[in-house]
């Protein structure tokens, strides 16, 4: 038995069907490293997203990193599939063999690999797809020449909207054999459909609404065909190792979400539906608008559109051919494909000018184009066609490689130099807790000291220090366990970030400058028994100590309540107890419309009260007690916002509660 089975695999590893995927994978990921050779001794400090991410990926040598990339929406995506190999990259590469410059080094040869692999699926899926390795790798060499044209960053970047395209594309031929009732690339698709998921939420209801499609034609094409039927029981009974082993992969693909929901109760899951029960559709004009710009027109997206339905219809009585079958799968997958990205811009898109969103479905487009060889191989089968397919598709690999070796270096995204010397600075004012940053709002230049000061918590994680904690103003910005805990922001140091001095700057105490960083030591107002403190008259002091959370900029002589809880924080130290004053005006858009909500203070009892047209602003007062002399916590509990989109008044999506014009404290 032992004999025969070295002999089986003797004659399956002679086949050209076994070591030609092999030989593609190695040439490559020889070719993309080669076209991007100066990462591996470049000298990297990652900054902005990719040190977010390496924050991330340094929770993998203690084993604890379930969660996926952060969104700019402030929750984690499901999974750390992508992370895992960049990660591999930096751990085996930098920190194990020392065969790279720096840890970021690392992570990119892990991405050359990803997407070397990837791209060996892609042309195994038009191998079988095509019936013929020459069309087939002609194919991969159109769409790599117009990958490296419209975005080179797909091959060679590591930012993750990037790294969901190949996965993508091989996602794409894998379904498209599902779709045509073959079952041999279902372990691939299971693989390819876990690192989507991993990567992006977006994608669980992306792929349920292709493979729903799917499911629809293959039932009408194939239902006379059991074997090839998705519905009929002969195809599981044909594909039944297939089948489970696409299950079990796409099975473990959620065991980290499912970690993460056991050890931080209701888990990521909860985050994704808050996120979709407040979002507005987009109109369908903008739609389109939208989904053109991966073809470069409306008129070539609705052409291809076009003629990839006209094909299915008119090719459906088409008997006998595997090749028509697999094409009329792949014109199927593309239509599918569309709708399901036409469903998300109308239902899941925030905003429609962010372009990177669906950078992935450009991989449809260029498979459209790249589709070319096939129809040269359908019409005209001579050796002479493969000869030429063989030197085209040499010119345009090399070309390729060329391409984007010549490209400018974007080496500034991935390297801050100062990163280093503010790590050093914040760790001399760090004593045993974490410094407590804010970030300074209304400025412009916000992006940069996010950019930068992400890098050095990048910085310190790979030296298993935790430096400082965030809290107000960062957006986009961090993980979970670099927000700021309210015992951190009570007691432990406290600075507004900024990049410039300002005219209203005063120096004090504990104020240092790094890097074109300005650090200044943070001091809550304390209000004396009495006063009223207007947001008119006190922007700053609003806007950098008092708006803790859940609350609009001040630029008037107001701010909006924009979440469902909001925090106002301030000290009056001269009473043990008294009344907290609130001047609150509620959003009522309506004549019927009406707002009620609970206030407390530091947990204290709470006050509840009811906004309507008849009382739209009201002078709130809350009790509280406060022997130590602590922090005032004002804690708002407002369930009715509304957004003035929804209503029709402005394209404001924000979902708005009440308004707070002043706020004061009296002896009760």
């Amino acid at each position: 038995m032992i004999k025969d089975n070295l002999n089986n695999l003797a004659r399956l590893l002679s086949s050209k069907r076994s070591w030609a995927p092999i030989l593609f994978f190695i040439v490559s990921f020889f070719a993309i490293i080669v076209s991007n050779w100066h990462v591996v001794g470049t000298q990297y400090n990652d900054a902005g997203d990719f040190a977010a991410n390496s924050m991330l990926i340094a929770k993998m040598r203690s084993f604890s990193l379930w969660v996926g990339n952060y969104s700019r929406v402030g929750f984690n995506h499901p999974g750390p599939a992508i992370l895992y190999i960049l990660g591999l990259g930096e751990f085996v590469l930098y920190s194990g063999l020392h065969l790279v410059a720096s840890p970021l080094s690392g992570q990119f040869v892990g991405g050359f690999l990803y997407n070397a692999f990837w791209l060996t699926v892609l042309f195994v899926g038009l191998w079988k797809i095509y019936r013929s390795a020459s069309s087939a790798l002609l194919s991969v060499s159109i769409f790599l020449i117009l990958v490296v044209w419209i975005h080179s960053q797909f091959l060679n970047g590591l930012w993750f909207p990037d790294l969901y395209f190949f996965p993508y594309a091989a996602m794409f031929v894998s379904a498209a054999r599902l779709a045509s009732g073959k079952g041999d690339m279902l372990p691939l698709m299971g693989l390819s459909c876990g690192f989507l998921i991993n990567g992006h939420v977006s994608f669980m209801p992306m792929l349920g609404f292709i493979f729903i499609i799917l499911m629809l034609y293959n039932a009408l094409t194939y239902f006379r065909m059991p074997e090839n039927c998705l519905i009929r029981k002969a195809f599981y009974t044909r594909n039944v190792r297939g089948v489970v082993v696409f299950g079990l992969i796409l099975c473990l693909f959620f065991v980290p979400a499912a970690i993460a929901t056991i050890q931080d109760f209701p888990g990521p899951f909860a985050d994704y539906v808050k996120y979709g029960q407040h979002r507005a559709p987009n109109p369908s004009g903008e739609v389109i608008l939208f989904i053109s710009q991966y073809w470069g027109s409306r008129l070539f997206f609705f052409f291809a559109i076009g003629v990839s339905v006209i094909f299915l219809i008119f090719s459906a009585h088409v008997k006998g051919s595997d090749r028509i079958d697999s094409m009329r799968s792949l014109a199927a997958v593309m239509v599918a494909a569309t709708g399901s990205v036409i469903f998300y811009a109308k239902y899941g898109v925030d905003d429609l000018s962010q372009n990177y969103v669906c950078l992935f479905y450009y991989c449809v487009s260029f498979l459209f184009i790249a589709s070319i060889p096939f129809w040269i191989d359908f019409l005209a089968d001579m050796f002479a066609k493969k000869v030429l397919c063989g030197v085209i598709s040499a010119v345009l690999l090399t070309g390729t490689v060329i391409y984007v070796s010549q490209m400018p270096r974007s080496d500034l995204g991935y390297n801050q130099p100062d990163i280093a010397n503010i790590y050093q600075d914040i760790k001399a004012h760090k004593s045993d807790a974490r410094l407590t940053f804010d970030l300074v709002p209304g400025k412009d230049d916000w992006g940069y000291i996010w950019t930068v000061l992400a890098g050095v918590g990048a910085h310190a994680a790979r030296r298993d220090e935790d430096l400082f904690c965030v809290n107000q103003n960062w957006h986009i910005l961090f993980t979970k366990e670099k927000k700021c805990r309210p015992d951190e922001l009570e007691h432990n140091p406290r600075y507004l970030v900024g990049s410039n001095l300002g005219s209203q700057y005063r120096a004090q105490a504990g104020d240092f400058q790094s890097g074109g960083l300005l650090f200044q030591r943070w001091a809550l107002p304390e209000l004396p028994d009495g006063s009223m403190l207007t947001v008119n008259d006190n922007k700053y002091d609003y806007n950098r100590y008092i708006l803790a959370s859940g609350w609009s900029s001040a630029e008037g002589s107001f701010v909006f309540m924009t979440a469902p809880e909001a925090h106002l924080t301030f000290k009056a130290t001269q009473l043990d107890s008294g009344i907290v004053m609130l001047d609150l005006g509620a959003y009522l858009p309506k004549s019927d419309s009406s707002q009620s909500m609970v206030i407390s203070v530091n947990d204290g009892p709470p006050v509840s009260v009811t906004f309507s047209s008849s009382h739209p602003f009201q002078r709130v007062r809350v009790p509280f007690n406060n022997p130590t002399h602590t922090v005032l916590d004002v804690k708002i509990i407002d369930h009715d916002l509304i957004s003035p989109a929804t209503v029709g008044l402005s394209a404001d999506t924000r979902s708005l509660g009440v308004s707070l014009t002043a706020i004061g404290v009296e002896a009760q």
